[in-house]
């Protein structure tokens, strides 16, 4: 099996990964932490890093020149910069929790076969459109969209997001 060998600036911790894995998943591995609010499905773009050498393969970088480390697979051996806002602030967490090490057995487990479950979720309605039967709001018919998709009931919406509904669903 081939390899790839990843190095992770500006923490100069290098990782051997296997072929096929992307750099968020080496990243874990090599204990560099990266933020990845969709936990890895490549639609938060904050798992940002910039490849300063070697070969990557996956979707090309944005106009920065920043990749998508959950989206991008090392080639061989390569050199990375993890974006400073992927990385968490851990001023705010204090010294002590900084530097509580990762147990083992967690370690192993995201070290294998994981996949991070997204906090949120993207979801796609069906919303009716007006017409002369069912002149309702906007706002009405998103709801019933979702209470009859999901099954839940006493659904608000915030004034604004009611103020940019129309233009959305338009």
């Amino acid at each position: 099996m081939d390899k790839a060998k990843v190095t992770f600036l500006p923490y100069g911790k290098t990782i051997e990964v296997p072929a096929g894995y992307n750099l968020l998943r080496a990243a874990v591995g090599a204990g560099v932490h990266i933020n990845a609010s969709c936990g890895g499905a490549g639609t938060c773009g904050r798992c940002r890093v910039r490849v300063l050498e070697g070969e990557t393969e996956g979707p090309g970088p944005d106009e920065q020149g920043w990749h998508r480390a959950c989206q991008t697979k090392p080639i061989g051996e390569v050199v990375v910069q993890v974006a400073g806002d992927a990385v968490p602030d851990t001023t705010i967490m204090g010294e002590k929790r900084a530097r509580v090490p990762v147990g083992r057995a967690v370690f192993e487990e995201l070290n294998s076969d994981w996949h991070l479950e997204a906090p949120t979720r993207k979801r796609h309605f069906h919303v009716d459109p007006p017409t002369i039967s069912n002149n309702r709001s906007d706002t009405s018919r998103l709801l019933r969209a979702v209470k009859n998709d999901l099954k839940l009931d006493n659904l608000r919406l915030s004034l604004e997001l009611s103020r940019k509904l129309p233009k959305v669903l338009r």
